[in-house]
């Protein structure tokens, strides 16, 4: 009884191209990452509400000039951009 294998060439692979994509998720990680949250919530139980508001530091790897956030079912009721 013999055992025969075979395998292709593996091709080396950059830690950028290895990174999944969230199906589930508008974020582009390669134009911006979120560094830091600072969130201040209400919390109305009975309504089954939260209100508040988030301070998101940012690190913008490609200069652009928009931010797309993931705000499904969540009502916006404003922003405001600060910094370079």
């Amino acid at each position: 009884m013999g055992i025969i294998a075979a395998c292709n060439p593996v091709e080396k692979k950059s830690a950028e191209s290895m990174k999944p994509n969230d199906i589930h998720s508008f974020a582009q990680p390669e134009s911006v990452v979120v560094k830091h949250i600072d969130l201040n919530l209400n919390v109305d139980f009975p309504k089954q509400v939260l209100s508040g508001k988030a301070v998101l530091t940012i690190e913008n790897k490609s200069g652009g000039n928009e931010l797309f956030l993931d705000t499904r079912d969540q009502r916006l009721l404003g922003s405001l951009a600060r910094g370079p």
